[in-house]
This record gives structure tokens, sequence and C-alpha cells, in this order.
């Protein structure tokens, strides 16, 4: 990566940011990822990034990738005939007890490979920042990866071992949640927008505060009991369904 300085207004810098990398836009992965979420970042900033990478086309400049328009580029099909079905789960198989709830705390769930594009260093400073705060927070925390070390690092030196847990990670984390009635807080990065309803997750922005904002509302939503029954939501979608087709 190299950059070039320009003076602008206010005596602020803005820089020109070139990246170089093999794998990039219309390619998916960690890497491309990355790269994409880090030049908005910089570019949010006033700053001017350049991608260089292999030549696919006309295809320039950085900019969001759907899973219809990958799927219709990297096959070479047209876009109308491409549909776009998100991951689902039987919402019967999952069904919550409320009974069974400890009314003394409040649990966040958070499932995810602990790697840093997933967000740890994120997650470890907002537990960080919330759990002096609220002593009724608890985090469950299932996932494993190189950035293990710095969860255990942290509830050892915050002396959080009684607010942190750590467990394995499974897959379909946010649509399992939602199906189970639980209040879901994700960033919005890559196809998590696409997963859930606006109206069963709270989208956040890849930082802090924002994760804080989106954590916050949850809980306040929680005790006020503005949560969203999963299986009344269920059974409205299907009865429409049914009035359509009858």
């Amino acid at each position: 990566m190299e950059e070039k300085s320009i003076e602008i207004r206010k005596g602020k810098r803005r820089h020109v940011i070139c990246m170089a990398s093999d794998f990039f836009f219309p390619n998916t992965g960690g890497v491309e990822e990355h790269i994409f979420n880090l030049s908005q970042c910089l570019i949010k900033r006033g700053h001017k990034v350049i991608v260089i990478t292999h030549s696919y086309g006309d295809r320039v400049g950085i900019r969001y990738m759907t899973s219809k328009e990958n799927t219709v580029l990297r096959a070479k099909v047209k876009a109308h005939k491409v549909s776009v079905i998100p991951n689902a789960v039987d919402t019967y198989t999952f069904t919550p007890d409320p009974t069974k709830r400890n009314p003394d705390t409040i649990t966040i769930v958070i499932v995810s490979r602990l790697v840093y594009r997933k967000g740890v260093d994120l997650m470890a400073a907002v537990i960080a920042d919330m759990c002096p705060k609220y002593p009724k927070l608890r985090f469950i925390i299932g996932g494993d990866g190189p950035k293990m070390w710095l969860l255990q690092e942290l509830r050892e030196r915050k002396g959080l071992q009684h607010c942190v847990t750590l467990l394995e990670a499974y897959c379909m984390a946010i649509v399992e949640a939602a199906a189970c009635g639980l209040q879901v807080v994700s960033t919005k990065v890559g196809g998590i927008p696409e997963v859930l309803p606006e109206n069963m997750i709270y989208l956040t922005e890849p930082n802090v505060n924002s994760l804080v904002i989106g954590i916050e509302n949850a809980m306040k939503n929680l005790e006020e009991g503005k949560t969203l029954c999963p299986f009344t939501s269920c059974l409205k979608r299907e009865l429409k369904y049914a009035s359509t087709i009858a």
C-alpha cells in the first residue's frame, strides 16, 4: 500500500491511497471484504482510494456487491434469471421457553469465527465498555479462532469471568437466534442486511459506539416488552401465502 498526501482546506490532509491485491471485486472472500470495508471507511474520511487488482473487463471503482450480482457476474447468466433465497430455518424447531429466562440478567449471545475481519476487536471493546456500566449484563460467545486470546485476556485483565462465557460456535446463528425470539444485534456488513427483515434485527455500523447504541436499544425494548414473536410473524406470513394461492 502506498499513499500520497494532498493539502486541502482547513489545514487537513487528504490521502490518495493505493491498495494492491490479487483478490477483489467481483471475487468474494475475506480479503475482498476487508479491502472493501477499509476502503469505504477511508473514503468517508475524505480520502481517495484506488484498488489495483486483476483486470475484470469494464469493472472499475469500489462498490457494494450483492449476492445476486456476484452470482450473475461469476456464472455469466442474465440477471432476470437469478433469484436470491436467504438461508432459512424451521421456526417450529426453535421453541423458546420464556419461563426459563433469568429476570435478573440480560444475556447477549455472540456466535462468530474469532478473527479480525469478523469484528472480534470491536466485540472486545464493547464488552469492556458495557459490562462495568450494566451489572446485569452477561455475554455468551460461541466460536473459535486466532483472536480467542483477546477475549481470554480481556476476561482476566478486567475480572469479567462472571460476565463472559466462551463456547463453541454453530452455524446459522442470526437466523436461529431470531427463530428463538431473541433480540439480534449485528453490524451491517457483507450479506448480513439481507438475512433478516429490519424489524427482526438491530443493524449497526462496524464501530464500538454504534454497537453499544444497538445493544442498548435492544436491551431497552426487551425491558419494555417490545419484542417480536417469531411464531406470530411466521403465522401471518403463512396465512398471507395461503390466501394468495387460494
